[in-house]
């Protein structure tokens, strides 16, 4: 019996960030609806306080007050959704920064160790690919998942054979 097919992952920073934004892409409606609402109730508030501010004046500038409220109530969410996603992907590559993984294929399982040594094997059996984007598969097991970079595994010309363990089981 020969050995294990064996590959080394070194975790890439670039190819998570396309990861993440791919995610924001599937996830579009989400964002959208979480924007919409958030700019609903931030430009109703900004409208209320600048109208309550220069209602002492008596103020006849209300296209202008409606026109600011409008204004500040959606770029303040727009702005405030890019940037938590921006750190979210900055955090998500600094935890993971200069982590190496040894993964290895068997008959029964796919295996990926890290640099602690903690292996963990999941069957074939188990595996779904959920997601397929160009540099990685998020792969389903049981109630959990696990980000498969593609890369490494074409490296080693071991892409194809992975892909039909999955599909064969």
């Amino acid at each position: 019996m020969g050995e294990e097919p064996r590959y080394e992952v070194v975790y890439d920073p670039q190819a998570n960030r396309r990861i993440a934004l791919d995610g924001i892409k599937r996830n579009r409606s989400a964002w959208v609806t979480t924007w919409f609402f958030w700019s609903l109730g931030l430009s109703a508030a900004v409208g209320f306080l600048l109208y309550t501010g220069t209602f002492h004046n008596r103020s006849k500038d209300q296209p202008f007050l409606i026109g600011m409220a409008l204004a500040i109530g959606t770029l303040l969410p727009f702005v405030y959704l890019w940037e938590y996603a921006r750190k979210g992907i900055e955090r998500g590559n600094a935890a993971h920064e200069g982590k190496r993984w040894i993964c290895s294929l068997t008959p029964e399982s796919w295996t990926f160790t890290d640099q602690d040594g903690v292996a963990t094997s999941i069957p074939w059996r188990l595996m779904k690919i959920d997601v397929e984007t160009p540099d990685a598969w998020f792969v389903k097991y049981g109630a959990s998942e696990v980000l498969v970079y593609r890369q490494p595994l074409r490296d080693a010309g071991l892409e194809e054979e992975f892909r039909s363990r999955i599909k064969s089981e």
